[in-house]
């Protein structure tokens, strides 16, 4: 198997109340083997200069083929933050790939620009379409409050915010499915998994203490959950490297808002 390029880049400044990231991968003169996990996450992608897809937020761990010689470009949405963007809900995307031209209307310059030339061409074609369409659009900021707050509260149950907010727990849980895909318990599963990688890559502390800081019981219930939702165990997820640099800027930003020291 072939080693791929991957690449993540911060979004200008107009898009980063929607993006976490844009993103690029390139594969050299063999096929790649590649483990897409759960992160709470849709993204546009084109792939070799396909036409553009969005995919949906994922519950389990996909295994793409990517063939020889192939670029992707990607734009990654913020969790909690697509719904907004691309006006469907989330919960109707969840484990899906769709075609960007049937979430939005006239993607045909998007198209051609993602088709061929170089990375950096093909990621302006792409930054100029979000740009275009998503500048000055508002985001939901019920949602965005929500998503934040369980990224942010690992351990904790939503029915403690739906008691802040002072709205009903059922209508929270609607609102969260609906920015996010997922119902808050998954949602938080998620999240807290992802929090996981994060505390690898900076790899600071014992597998015990990793699933301490990422807001698991212990290293039992740390382990059930990612075999659940990464098919490994996390000794070999730490084997790997993973170095999840969007999602790291994600709950450095989510820690500062709640004040939590050392984020």
């Amino acid at each position: 198997m072939g080693v791929a390029v991957y690449r993540e880049l911060s979004p200008p400044e107009a898009l980063r109340g929607h993006l976490a990231c844009l993103w690029v991968q390139v594969t050299d003169d063999t096929s790649v083997r590649h483990d897409v996990v759960p992160d709470a996450c849709a993204d546009i992608i084109s792939i070799g200069g396909a036409a553009p897809i969005v995919v949906g937020p994922a519950t389990r761990t996909v295994i793409a083929e990517l063939p020889p010689r192939t670029m992707i470009v990607g734009a990654r949405f913020r969790p909690g933050s697509a719904s907004a963007a691309l006006g469907v809900a989330m919960d109707e995307l969840v484990d899906r790939d769709v075609a960007l031209s049937d979430v939005w209307r006239s993607t045909n310059e998007l198209s051609d620009g993602v088709a061929a030339g170089t990375i950096a061409t093909r990621l302006a074609a792409l930054e100029r379409e979000l740009t275009g369409r998503l500048a000055g659009r508002a985001v939901d900021r019920f949602a965005r409050v929500a998503v934040d707050w369980l990224a942010g509260n690992p351990a904790a149950h939503v029915s403690a915010l739906a008691g802040d907010l002072g709205i009903g727990e059922r209508q929270l849980r609607r609102r969260i499915a609906a920015a996010s895909g997922y119902a808050p318990k998954l949602l938080h599963r998620i999240l807290r998994f992802q929090r996981l990688l994060v505390g690898m890559h900076r790899g600071r502390s014992s597998l015990a203490m990793m699933a301490a800081e990422a807001g698991y019981l212990d290293q039992p219930h740390m382990t059930r959950e990612v075999h659940e939702l990464a098919g490994t165990t996390p000794r070999n997820l730490l084997a790997r490297g993973v170095a999840p640099t969007a999602m790291s800027e994600f709950f450095k930003t989510v820690d500062r808002a709640a004040g939590i020291v050392g984020a």
